[in-house]
């Protein structure tokens, strides 16, 4: 289960860590490290196959292909349509949920 949207819609500008700790994923940081991923927008363009080659396996990888697309930095995301910025008081940012994810067909 992804955590809150506004705590999704934060970590676009910061860290992978911070990224993966969100996902509770923090288990993967090294992963990411070993490739030199360091910013959480250097995970841009990132699709599963990239994921998988990582040695992700798949619930980890759907999650971060959902936070990505949240974020608007997965390829098929439309950051204007998919990122909506709403301000509530007390409340920071949120993101819609970009709904369910679509897996690449595989061979």
């Amino acid at each position: 289960m992804l955590p809150a949207a506004g705590t999704i819609a934060s970590q676009q500008c910061g860290t992978i860590q911070q990224l993966l700790s969100a996902l509770e994923l923090s288990k993967w940081a090294p992963v990411f490290e070993q490739q030199d991923f360091v910013r959480t927008i250097d995970l841009k363009g990132l699709q599963d196959q990239d994921l998988k080659a990582l040695g992700l396996t798949l619930g980890p990888r759907l999650r971060i292909l959902k936070a990505l697309r949240a974020l608007g930095l997965h390829p098929d995301s439309d950051s204007a349509a998919q990122l909506q910025l709403v301000s509530e008081p007390g409340a920071a940012i949120m993101a819609t949920d970009p709904g369910p994810l679509a897996l690449p067909a595989t061979a």
